[in-house]
């Protein structure tokens, strides 16, 4: 290989990578307001959570367990689905009345899912590529990706996941987010769903350092009408991430009483 052929092949090497580098979104200093591609970069943290269709602020996460805090008007699930969701609220209100606590996803070391993980009651890392997303909350080392101007697969044709598959463009300063294909075990405010639910997503930034995101949830199978929430994020500039991992996980729902209870394995040295 002569030397001027390997001086060509190491132009076009070092061109090849510059222009990945300047076609990346660079992030925003902090301070500095930008909206767009390269705002969303940073650690965010959660500000509060506002449902359209009800009044006040509520930090609800996306599991199983029916939700606690602030008085919420019923979700606007079908008849058919709305009563036994309202029986399993009454049981779970009765328990934490006499002092037992009902089983959680968290817990038992479950990922929150969506779209429980963009409340970030935790931090939460966002990285924008010219590709792709990547979120990652710090609660349970949760990752999710949005790909950017790809097409949605279809339903029956993705794999369900806690996440789900998320698909993105940009329309303006405005992050256009459209998923489907979250496990049916993984709900908001404990609301059961099809395997058809679709979440549509508008993130964008508010100012130097705040964020929203509306979702709408949508399935005419289980709703009546969509369920939207916005989400509120503030920026942590100085924050690092922490590494947390769920170490120990021993706890599971009593399949009777439903009841939290906690695995007790005998050591081999007493038997007990």
């Amino acid at each position: 290989m002569t030397v001027r052929l390997v001086a060509a092949i190491a132009a076009t090497v070092l061109a090849l990578s510059a222009a990945a580098h300047a076609a990346a979104p660079s992030p925003a200093a902090p301070g500095t307001y930008r909206s767009g591609p390269g705002s969303l970069s940073g650690i965010w943290i959660g500000a509060g959570i506002r449902n359209e269709a009800e009044a006040g602020d509520t930090r609800g996460q996306g599991t199983r367990t029916a939700g606690t805090g602030a008085p919420q008007r019923d979700p606007p699930l079908k008849p058919q689905y709305i009563a036994e969701w309202r029986k399993r609220q009454q049981d779970a209100r009765e328990k934490e009345a006499r002092g037992e606590a009902p089983f959680a996803d968290w817990v038992a070391c479950l990922p929150t899912g969506m779209p429980g993980m963009m409340s970030a009651i935790f931090p939460m890392e966002i990285i924008e590529t010219p590709t792709h997303l990547l979120m990652n909350a710090e609660l349970f080392n949760q990752t999710r990706r949005i790909y950017l101007d790809r097409p949605q697969t279809p339903v029956d044709d993705t794999m369900p996941g806690f996440f789900g598959r998320s698909v993105g463009h940009w329309e303006g300063e405005t992050l256009v987010v459209d998923t489907i294909a979250i496990k049916p075990e993984v709900r908001i405010r404990d609301m059961p769903h099809s395997p058809n639910m679709r979440l549509t997503e508008r993130i964008r930034t508010t100012g130097p350092d705040t964020l929203e995101d509306v979702i709408t949830i949508t399935d005419p199978e289980y709703l009546t009408e969509p369920v939207v929430q916005t989400v509120r994020l503030r920026r942590e500039a100085n924050y690092e991430m922490q590494e947390y991992y769920c170490e120990n996980n021993r706890v599971y729902a009593d399949p009777v009483t439903g009841k939290q209870k906690l695995r007790v394995e005998a050591s081999s040295e007493t038997g007990r």
